[in-house]
């Protein structure tokens, strides 16, 4: 799961939002890891699936002085394209049709 700071975007440590999760969701600790991440701002790493579903189930969280939304971490979500300067032939073997 990836979190970012909503709103006016106060300066926020790993460590607030972990409280926020405890408190929000009565999770304890050691269920989930907290790391910074770019583009967004936290990266949530889940002990479990069912501590995913759990965080998973509510978007937004209220911590004492800002708020989070919650979504699926994605390897996808910046993804960009470029176009390269060279043409390579390519052959793929064993490879069902």
């Amino acid at each position: 799961m990836v979190a970012t700071i909503t709103g006016s975007r106060p300066p926020v440590a790993a460590d607030e939002v972990a409280d926020a999760l405890f408190n929000n969701l009565e999770l304890q600790p050691g269920d989930f890891s907290i790391h910074l991440n770019h583009p967004k701002d936290f990266l949530i790493v889940c002990a479990s699936q069912a501590i995913k579903d759990r965080i998973y189930g509510d978007h937004h969280i209220e911590g004492p002085s800002f708020s989070l939304s919650l979504c699926p971490w994605s390897k996808l979500a910046h993804a960009g394209y470029d176009s390269l300067g060279h043409r390579v032939e390519l052959e793929l073997r064993g490879v069902p049709a």
